[in-house]
């Protein structure tokens, strides 16, 4: 929590450079505001949040990462317990991932064009504090303590709590195998996500890992049987 008159530090982490160049010299701006880092790498975030003398109060997080998504990278903070709020932006629907950021533990989803909207959760989530999704009321987010006393207590059962989240395929590794399900290849599929063949074929061998697939198809058949496609 920040004392009166002192600045909310600020990290940033999205993998698109254009949109990490704008939010930065948008945000510098706000004389409440101290950024101390941004990076287009999740793993590098959760690094920076580890070390006290680079850990800011408030982390806001692009859902949609290449290799670590920003779901990802919440749940890793929590886990570890960590007192910072996390705000999670998105150029998609808030509706497309609003249940998945409430349930790592973000404090709040915004679109990454409400700049309002995110310097607003900023300030709420330096506080603690969660705001609701404004199109899914059914999705409550937690506040700061609620999000890591949560953890605390699953934390009881670590193995099982371990297994279980190692385990959770992610919103977009569960896309890709949809839109391997319905046909497209390799190349297609990283023509339409605006990312490389390389990355695509990480993320698909990620969710075969998770499922214990022996294979792609396995891996579809898998998903189809638990209704995630």
């Amino acid at each position: 929590m920040k004392q009166d008159g002192e600045k909310v530090t600020l990290g940033i982490v999205d993998n698109d450079h254009l949109t990490l160049a704008a939010l930065s010299s948008i945000l510098r701006d706000l004389p409440w505001l101290r950024i101390l880092w941004t990076t287009v790498s999740g793993d590098d975030a959760v690094d920076n949040c580890l070390n006290p003398g680079t850990r800011p109060q408030v982390v806001l997080v692009d859902m949609s990462m290449e290799v670590t998504s920003g779901a990802e990278v919440c749940r890793t903070l929590r886990r570890r317990s960590l007192p910072v709020g996390l705000v999670c932006m998105t150029s998609f629907a808030l509706g497309s991932y609003a249940r998945i950021a409430a349930e790592a533990g973000a404090q709040a989803l915004i679109s990454k064009t409400d700049l309002r909207g995110l310097t607003n959760a900023i300030r709420h989530a330096s506080a603690g504090l969660a705001v609701q999704c404004p199109v899914d009321t059914s999705v409550q987010f937690p506040d700061v303590q609620s999000a890591t006393s949560a953890n605390d207590a699953d934390a009881m059962d670590s193995r099982h709590t371990h297994h279980a989240d190692e385990n959770r395929l992610s919103a977009r590794e569960i896309e890709i195998l949809r839109m391997y399900s319905e046909g497209l290849e390799t190349e297609e599929i990283a023509h339409s996500l605006s990312l490389s063949k390389f990355t695509i074929g990480t993320y698909a061998k990620r969710a075969m890992a998770k499922l214990h697939a022996r294979n792609r198809i396995h891996a579809i058949i898998l998903c189809e049987k638990r209704g995630l496609l």
